[in-house]
């Protein structure tokens, strides 16, 4: 893999940048917390995604800033890719959105999952790398951070040698070990519930002899009950025919004593209806006579009056009464003239004392209120003659009202006088008329109360007739079913013998159907009891046979746990220490080899013990790595990180990182002469594309390309120099 340029947008300390990597040895130079690392680190989060704990989107999204992305261009052989990644801020986090990848100009979206595996299978990073969030080929080959280099370095033995186990894809023989003893763990466990599942199977096994034994009694049993059925069948059969040989003669047997019960219930009920009707008889020839005599008692004596023509007369005179009680129209005409008669007079009076009051005003007046000149005495005497004459002859036409008033007076009282004398007398004809309706209404009603008498005593007389002569009809209707019972009675007489005959048929038959029946109910008891006997049984079976295969998986897992404990884990065991031993062997030789060309110090010597662990011995002593220098302890973590890439790139052949490789602060703490050996050990890698990040300006010297990294407030940028 090469990479050829970056885009960042957004990210950590830069807005927006394009950075250009060339091949050969580039070197990442500025000053302590310029943006170098985030260049490698926007470089891993194209690859890879964001990582939980190691690389976070707080990490690496600016501040401030809703989206960011990163843009990776590189190279495999001959084939071009690009990879977009982006970020985005949520309301409570930051998370990765959908980017897409770029293979030979055919454009891919994709979840960052997806980008991650798809990035995997092009780097040739083993397949089970996609479900882990630690990419640690990439971590030791390409890009190692320089923290992450020196924790491996003072790591616990056993956890250096689990990492390496992991990088050198070895840990699943471990992890097969782990499993093994937790399996064989498990299959104990499952071998005592065996054990207990099937420690009643003698038992089982016992019982299950006993339910087929007691199977074949009960099916002896039930085949000798088929037997004696089918016998008593046979028995019942011989009944059946004789006494179907007799149903015939029993149908007319029955036939005839149905005729007797109906014959003797006519019988009864003749005698129940003459011995009714006798009593009916004997209560309406009573009622008969009674009536007679209420006829004799009741019959009117006087003359009837004509009702109806008294109440035409009553209706007549009471219309006429009504009209004239109602009828004021001529007294109201009267008082209606008296009213107006009154009013004129009225009118009259005050017509008079008006003038009267005019005369005496012009009589007082000297002067005209109007136009306040004095009043002569001739226009006094005028208007005095004036109204004078007025009065007269309104006193006239009062003399004349005051006459009509009495006349009209006279009239009303001659008219109601009138009308008073007409209406008593009305009225004293209507009251009689009344009285004598009222007699002729109680009249009609004794009339009526005997006609009554007499229609009944006429219906009496008819039911009388009627009632005896049912009585006759119904001593002959009696005699005549008494004739046919005796003759019915001496025919059934003559059917007793083969009536005794039919109900021992008929016993016999019973019994036989009883004993039929219940050798029936026995056998399907026996039948039941065989059912369930075979059920238990079968129970049982399953039972035994699940059983006998749980101990024939018990006897295999104790095969398989002695072959696990005494084979397979010192197998596995074996395996893993040949290909560590192997590892160890390359690993430790490149380890020395690097380490003795970046420390010249002759007293000094390095090699690697069976867990990996660095050993330096000084002077024939051996001492811990923090007791040497900065510069020295850098040489060691330099050249255990040069010998850890090249062991892995030998030993996992698939991968497609071999070409580049990036040094993150290889030299802190390197002397001038320790400096200058990083010259030879650029040419000893022979590498495409090594990117190196360091604040060391003598590395320019001999690098091929320099890129500068400057920063400005909290602003970063790049400046190229090739």
């Amino acid at each position: 893999m090469i990479l050829n340029s970056i885009i960042v947008d957004n990210i950590r300390s830069y807005t927006n940048q394009k950075i250009v990597f060339p091949k050969g040895s580039v070197m990442l130079s500025g000053d302590i917390g310029s943006g170098k690392s985030t260049v490698l680190l926007a470089v891993e989060f194209a690859l890879f995604g964001l990582k939980r704990g190691e690389l976070t989107g707080s990490t690496l999204l600016r501040h401030g800033k809703n989206t960011g992305s990163v843009t990776l261009d590189f190279n495999i052989e001959k084939n071009n890719y690009i990879i977009n990644r982006t970020l985005k801020r949520s309301k409570n986090s930051i998370q990765q959105d959908t980017g897409y990848i770029i293979q030979n100009n055919k454009k891919l979206e994709a979840t960052p999952v997806e980008l991650r595996s798809k990035i995997l299978e092009i780097l040739g990073y083993p397949p089970e790398l996609v479900s882990k969030t630690k990419d640690m080929i990439y971590r030791y080959t390409v890009y190692t951070p320089q923290e992450a280099m020196k924790a491996i370095l003072f790591d616990q033995a056993e956890d250096r040698l689990d990492t390496l186990r992991r990088v050198f894809g070895v840990e699943k023989y471990k992890l097969i070990r782990d499993n093994t003893i937790t399996y064989v763990r498990y299959l104990r466990d499952i071998n005592k519930n065996y054990q207990g599942q099937i420690i009643d199977l003698p038992q089982k096994k016992e019982q299950q002899k006993e339910l087929e034994q007691q199977k074949k009694e009960l099916q002896t049993k039930q085949k000798n009950l088929v037997e004696l059925k089918e016998n008593k069948k046979n028995d019942f059969d011989k009944i059946k025919i004789e006494a179907d040989k007799l149903s015939i003669l029993l149908k007319t047997l029955q036939e005839k004593k149905e005729r007797l019960l109906v014959l003797e219930n006519n019988i009864l009920q003749t005698a129940n209806n003459i011995s009714q009707n006798n009593s009916d008889l004997a209560h309406e020839t009573e009622q008969l006579n009674i009536t007679k005599q209420d006829l004799i008692t009741n019959k009117p004596s006087e003359k009837k009056l004509d009702e109806k023509k008294l109440f035409l007369e009553f209706e007549e005179l009471n219309k006429k009464y009504q009209s004239m009680l109602s009828d004021r129209e001529s007294l109201e005409k009267l008082e209606s003239e008296q009213k107006t008669v009154e009013q004129e007079i009225t009118t009259t009076k005050t017509q008079v004392e008006t003038n009267n009051k005019i005369i005496e005003s012009v009589t007082k007046l000297d002067e005209c209120p109007s136009c306040l000149q004095k009043v002569p005495h001739e226009h006094k005497t005028i208007v005095q003659t004036e109204n004078k004459k007025i009065i007269a002859k309104l006193k006239d036409n009062l003399e004349q009202l005051s006459e009509k008033q009495k006349e009209i007076i006279n009239k009303v009282h001659a008219e109601q006088n009138t009308k008073n004398e007409l209406l008593t007398k009305q009225k004293k004809q209507l009251e009689h008329l009344q009285e004598q309706l009222l007699i002729a209404r109680r009249q009609q009603q004794r009339f009526l109360q005997y006609e009554n008498l007499q229609k009944n005593f006429l219906e009496r007389q008819t039911r009388v007739a009627r009632l005896e002569q049912k009585i006759k009809d119904s001593k002959i209707i009696l005699g005549d079913c008494n004739k046919a019972k005796m003759v019915l009675a001496k025919e059934l007489e003559q059917f007793k013998v083969q009536e005794e005959k039919i109900k021992i048929l008929e016993q016999g038959g019973q019994k036989a159907r009883d004993e039929l029946i219940s050798i029936e109910k026995t056998i399907a008891e026996s039948s039941t009891a065989i059912e369930y006997t075979q059920k238990d049984l079968g129970r049982l079976n399953i039972e035994i046979e699940q059983k006998n295969i749980i101990q024939t998986e018990l006897t295999k897992n104790v095969e398989m746990i002695d072959f696990l404990n005494t084979q397979f884990i010192k197998l596995s065991s074996i395996i893993e220490k040949n290909i560590l031993l192997k590892v160890h062997r390359e690993f430790e030789e490149l380890f020395k080899s690097w380490f003795s060309m970046l420390v010249s110090d002759e007293v000094l010597n390095a090699r690697l013990d069976e867990h990996f662990t660095p050993l330096i011995e000084q002077d024939g002593y051996d001492t811990e790595i923090i007791n040497l220098s900065g510069g020295e302890r850098t040489a060691v973590a330099l050249a255990y990180r040069l010998a850890l890439n090249k062991v892995i790139n030998d030993f996992i052949t698939t991968i497609n990182t071999r070409d580049i490789i990036i040094l993150d602060e290889p030299t802190d703490g390197f002397s001038s002469e320790q400096l200058d050996k990083v010259r030879e050990v650029l040419e000893e890698l022979n590498i495409e594309q090594t990117i190196i990040v360091s604040h060391e300006p003598k590395i320019e010297s001999f690098v091929n390309s320099v890129l500068y990294v400057a920063k400005q407030g909290h602003q970063s940028s790049i400046k190229n120099s090739f």
